[in-house]
């Protein structure tokens, strides 16, 4: 007798065993759903921060190739153009004296913010640089 109970428990699983498991699994998959969602919004934000920082950086080489003498003058800012119809962007320039000459005109701060305004995202990145006369 006793060796036909030890056959039957080796047989496998019940179906009240197996659906237990499904459901301790079911609620364990329930808890981390929570995290799923975060972390699929926090990609989102990111890659709309990083395509802002792309934009902003586009701008500031673009500024860094431009010769001294043909930068915009002082206290200049751009007209806020909107990129990929999401992005806006904006730069300034500022004159800053240097401490040897005291020249507030052979340096010059370039400031490039790129903002955007999502229905579940809303920020801004700014790039500063700086570019000499000499």
């Amino acid at each position: 007798m006793n060796r036909h109970r030890e056959a039957r428990r080796d047989r496998g699983f019940t179906l009240v065993e197996a659906l237990v498991a499904l459901g301790l699994f079911a609620v364990g998959m329930a808890a981390l759903m929570p995290l799923a969602v975060t972390n699929v919004r926090a990609n989102a934000n990111a890659s709309v921060r990083s395509h802002a920082l792309a934009l902003a950086q586009e701008e500031i080489e673009r500024f860094r190739a431009t010769p001294f003498s043909d930068l915009p003058a002082v206290g200049a800012t751009g007209t806020p153009a909107v990129l990929d119809a999401v992005y806006t962007r904006q730069w300034s320039v500022v004159a800053v004296p240097t401490p040897l000459t005291g020249d507030a005109d052979d340096l010059r701060r370039i400031r490039v913010v790129v903002g955007w305004n999502l229905p579940n995202s809303t920020g801004d990145v700014t790039l500063i640089t700086a570019k000499t006369r000499y």
